[in-house]
This record gives structure tokens, C-alpha cells and sequence, in this order.
């Protein structure tokens, strides 16, 4: 079932990553994307308290 937190999470975290990327190199990019995607990752583990896919 579809939680409409999940989109929530992404505005405050991978969509925010993607939006600054102009004017920074690719690995500044895939960084931050890395380090956003972590933090995405946490927030859903600890939202439906568990593992899986993120």
C-alpha cells in the first residue's frame, strides 16, 4: 500500500540532491546524492521499522 509519507521524504531529501546539482562536478553530485540517500534510506527504515529495498 502506497503511504503518502514516502514522497515526503523524497522532497526532503533525494529531490533537494538533485535540484542543486548544476554548477557542481559529477562527483560532487553523486555525493550528495549518495549522502541524501542515506538519510532517505534512514527515514523509511525507521518509518516502517524495517529493512528492505532502500
Amino acid at each position: 500500500m502506497w503511504n503518502h509519507r514516502l514522497p515526503a521524504y523524497e522532497c526532503n531529501t533525494i529531490i533537494p540532491a538533485a535540484r542543486n546539482a548544476a554548477g557542481h562536478t559529477s562527483e560532487e553530485i553523486l555525493e550528495s546524492l549518495r549522502q541524501n540517500l542515506q538519510q532517505f534510506s534512514k527515514n523509511v527504515k525507521e518509518k516502517f521499522n524495517r529493512t528492505g529495498e532502500f
